[in-house]
């Protein structure tokens, strides 16, 4: 008969006895997550029946796949890591020496092919700061670095913008530079199959035992090679699949701080971020435009029907938010180096308040970029002290407002819009990279320059929605420009 991979869910936590009892039946146990007290195995539907009647049996569920969530192939060349940071300002870590020295830094990925190689990478290698490297898809495996699958090169590069740094150009490619690294190899980067997740769960718990503090995965699933394994919207609720629920696990009980990436389904049918960054507790990141604060077209977008917001920041990216998100990542190790006290829900709350767009987050762009320079005076208790604009909320009464903003913008630098049926939902998201110009768009915003002040009039709307063809009236306007953020309220 045909065998599948599945988790067996026990509603105790005494897993020897569990698998004691399961040993007589024609099944392969796989891998044993402690934290999920659960177990993955091959076994027949007709086993399967003969487990799920066991008393100490709470589940049986399939074993769930990723998809790496990058654009980018192993022959492209970036030419600027530099932009995928600098919307961070990192300027001030460089300042105060901060290069994630000191913090054990996790990558659970697809495989790292040629790191060891890397101009990029050479100085992790040279200074003995590659701790560990295990392969749970091949534990036989040997030569580590070698190209197994095609999309090996993937975890690499996640690496680099991590990591990295240019000797020729004497610049860093992620900020964590000076961090320590433990690699976990999960992802078949040529398939998309229900037979990973308990591979991922296995990384998480080895990389806690071995005292990581701050772990990066740009992995996430929904969508497969054949649709009939596909999930449902529903189950990216926080609380559904095994890999978020590991997830969850290890930032709310074992203290660690997982960055994920969003996902790049924001043009396909699925639309949505992906498990695990359904999860509440990880740092869910997006990515923008290279001239906006605005989300760049495949980036995820966060669900309506859970009660937080997702994702929860954003940086640029072109390449998918596979890049966005380790770049992110280097910014925590950062700041975890300058204050490695800090609990994973303190540490995002400094994130989240650092960035942009806070305290109007929406589930396009998340609270928008971190900002290094708030961050770290956040930490350091002198947050009354600094002089980034006031963010208010302005009142509308009836269909539009006019409000002036009492400092002249560069005629360059773009506004954003984003148009919201509630407080973190968006309707649309409106971009004007000029406003002394005529605006072509579907709506009738103005927005003119003056000598001292930009005047501006915005309307309040009505979206249609196609993918369900429902509208949705405006009840809420976040505006930025530049430090300038307005929250109107319809």
């Amino acid at each position: 008969m045909a065998q599948q991979k599945f988790w067996v869910e026990f509603n105790t936590t005494n897993l020897t006895a569990c698998k004691d009892s399961l040993s007589t039946l024609p099944i392969k146990i796989h891998n044993t997550s402690n934290w999920l007290s659960a177990i993955s195995v091959t076994a027949s539907n007709e086993v399967l029946e003969i487990i799920k009647s066991k008393s100490f049996v709470k589940d049986v569920f399939k074993v769930r796949s990723f998809k790496t969530a990058s654009y980018l192939s192993a022959s492209d060349n970036i030419d600027s890591y530099w932009d995928y940071i600098a919307p961070m300002k990192p300027e001030i870590f460089d300042s105060l020496g901060l290069d994630g020295k000191g913090v054990i830094v996790g990558i659970i990925d697809a495989g790292f092919t040629n790191a060891n190689h890397k101009d990029n990478l050479r100085h992790i290698f040279k200074d003995d700061r590659l701790l560990a490297y295990k392969d749970f898809i091949d534990k036989e495996r040997m030569e580590l670095y070698k190209e197994e699958t095609s999309g090996d090169f993937h975890g690499e590069k996640v690496f680099e913008f991590l990591a990295g740094y240019d000797p020729n150009k004497n610049q860093r490619i992620g900020m964590a530079s000076g961090a320590s690294f433990y690699l976990a190899r999960t992802e078949n980067g040529d398939l998309e199959h229900l037979v990973e997740e308990d591979d991922w769960v296995k990384a998480i718990e080895w990389m806690y035992l071995n005292d990581v503090k701050l772990v990066n995965t740009s992995l996430g699933y929904s969508e497969f090679d054949d649709e009939k394994e596909n999930h449902e919207w529903s189950d990216m609720n926080g609380r559904t699949t095994m890999i978020t629920r590991a997830a969850q696990k290890a930032v709310s009980e074992y203290g660690m701080f997982i960055t994920v990436s969003a996902g790049n389904s924001g043009n396909s049918k699925w639309r949505y971020i992906t498990a695990p960054s359904d999860a509440r507790g990880v740092l869910t990141v997006g990515a923008t435009r290279k001239d906006a604060i605005s989300r760049i077209g495949y980036s995820s977008i966060g669900f309506e029907f859970v009660n937080y917001t997702k994702p929860d920041v954003c940086t640029y990216s072109d390449r998918g938010t596979s890049y966005s998100s380790p770049a992110v990542c280097g910014f925590v190790a950062c700041l975890i180096q300058r204050d490695p006290t800090l609990k994973p829900e303190e540490l995002t709350e400094i994130i989240k308040k650092s960035s942009t767009l806070y305290p109007y987050c929406n589930n396009f762009v998340g609270c928008g970029v971190p900002q290094a320079d708030i961050a770290i005076s956040l930490i350091d208790g002198k947050a009354d002290t600094l002089s980034y604009a006031v963010r208010p909320t302005l009142n509308a009464e009836g269909k539009k407002i006019t409000f002036k903003i009492q400092k002249a913008l560069s005629p360059n630098d773009p506004i954003v819009l984003f148009h919201k049926r509630n407080e973190r939902i968006v309707n649309e998201q409106q971009l004007v990279v000029k406003y002394n110009k005529k605006i072509k768009n579907s709506r009738p915003n103005k927005f003119s320059k003056r000598k001292k002040n930009i005047k501006i009039k915005v309307k309040k709307g009505v979206t249609t929605i196609r993918l369900k063809r429902r509208s949705f009236l405006d009840a809420y306007t976040t505006f930025q420009a530049g430090n300038h953020v307005y929250e109107i309220k319809w």
